[in-house]
């Protein structure tokens, strides 16, 4: 978001910087230069190397050898909580994805504001509160746990899915650019804050050799809710069912408002078997 920001507002001097590039449109530069550095990033991750897997000495789960068949096995008998949680935070990346995804267009659209601005404003109010949303989930996870709360993994992202909620209830309503940014902060704030710890639930509730499947699954499906899904939804309802591009707004705050709905009933129905799991 703020490097695209960057780019848009800078169209002309990078033409003349790289006369090669001058005959592209304003997006296609900016995607040339936004996936640029991934060639140097791949080059550094070629000096990565893999460490070796530690044993699970000093623990009392045995570090066992398992089938495809039995981990399917594994995963069909307690799909009473692996079905619960892995669709509930599914639809919970719809908002982390499709909100800040529609976002930018409903400032540029509503209130008419500057691309280039909005991509720095709302880039760098994703990027810091984003980031302390995800260093609160562990605090908030070891508070519920103190608490005596032994679903605390789960329990954490139900509260947050029901905070999103709340928070997108009034989203629509808002008039003030200022105000529309201090709401999307707060429902940036709570849609980051679970998933540092969401995957720990599946390393609690499942066998060692099982768990890199586990979470293979966890997120091919918040791949495919996220990044395949939530856009194009928003985008259908948009233009198929307000029929209005300057409605991005109401369609933004209905996707995700129920996605968050489906999150946090699906949530609170994995709390039980999450404990039973657990234990």
């Amino acid at each position: 978001l703020i490097a695209g920001g960057l780019v848009i507002n800078s169209v002309a001097t990078l033409a003349e910087w790289f006369p090669a590039l001058s005959g592209l449109s304003v997006w296609q530069l900016t995607f040339v230069m936004v996936g640029v550095p991934g060639f140097v990033l791949a080059l550094v991750l070629l000096t990565v190397r893999e460490p070796e897997r530690s044993s699970m000495s000093g623990t009392t789960q045995k570090d066992e050898h398992f089938t495809l068949r039995e981990v399917l096995a594994f995963f069909w008998t307690n799909r009473a909580f692996y079905l619960r949680y892995f669709i509930g935070l599914s639809l919970l990346a719809i908002v982390i994805y499709g909100f800040p995804t529609w976002m930018p267009a409903y400032l540029m659209r509503h209130f008419g504001a500057d691309p280039a601005s909005v991509g720095f404003r709302y880039g760098a109010q994703v990027l810091v509160i984003g980031a302390i949303g995800i260093y609160s989930g562990p605090w908030l996870e070891r508070w519920l746990t103190s608490r005596g709360y032994k679903d605390a993994p789960v329990r954490c992202a139900m509260l947050c899915a029901i905070a999103v909620l709340g928070c997108l209830a009034i989203f629509p309503f808002v008039d003030s650019y200022e105000l529309t940014l201090g709401v999307s902060a707060l429902i940036n704030l709570f849609y980051a804050l679970p998933w540092a710890v969401a995957a720990s639930a599946l390393q609690i509730t499942t066998p060692n050799r099982m768990r890199g499947i586990a979470v293979s699954i966890f997120y091919f499906l918040i791949s495919v809710f996220g990044l395949g899904i939530a856009p194009s939804i928003i985008a259908f309802v948009t233009d198929h069912v307000l029929k209005d591009p300057a409605q991005v707004g109401i369609s933004l705050a209905a996707v995700c408002s129920a996605s968050a709905l489906g999150a946090a009933w699906l949530l609170h129905g994995a709390l039980k078997h999450y404990r039973e799991s657990a234990e």
